[in-house]
């Protein structure tokens, strides 16, 4: 692991439409880090009756720019993942936005719900196929180091 990065995760709003949650990552190293923005497929809803994990559909794919940021030592981001159940089908004008392409089997239940970010050697973005080798150039570019490892947040309880 390069170094310590938090994850707090909060339900912001919810609607029969979508669930939105804000994970703020915080740099408590002493390095400056290029830091992948997470997938919202990072966002894990464990069903508390049945104890299985709620599976993720891409409904179609895009092509785009690598998102990442650097965070300096003690710095926060914060980033909004607005969530669609599966239940709720896809608008014909929607964008290519998470929201629009991706959703999660949320049938009515009692969920326990957290975020999980690794990095490693391994990473590939979906979007725009950046690796890792790519990442460390842009790190080094900038001074930083890749922030690598494993780190999950706090857990929520949610009702849909």
């Amino acid at each position: 692991m390069s170094g310590t990065l938090i994850l707090h995760l909060k339900l912001v709003s919810q609607s029969s439409e979508s669930l939105t949650f804000r994970l703020t990552m915080q740099n408590s190293s002493d390095t400056k880090f290029l830091v992948p923005r997470p997938a919202i497929s990072s966002l894990h809803f464990g069903n508390m009756a049945t104890g299985k994990q709620s599976q993720w559909q891409m409904q179609s794919l895009v092509s785009g720019r690598w998102n990442g940021f650097f965070l300096e030592p003690g710095e926060l981001k914060k980033l909004e993942y607005r969530v669609r159940p599966s239940s709720i089908t896809r608008k014909a004008e929607d964008d290519s936005s998470e929201y629009a392409r991706c959703c999660v089997d949320l049938p009515a239940a009692d969920y326990l719900v957290w975020f999980r970010f690794e990095v490693n050697e391994d990473y590939v973005c979906g979007d725009s196929h950046y690796r890792y080798a790519d990442l460390v150039w842009d790190a080094i570019d900038g001074k930083a180091q890749v922030w690598t490892g494993l780190t999950v947040s706090n857990r929520l309880n949610v009702s849909v």
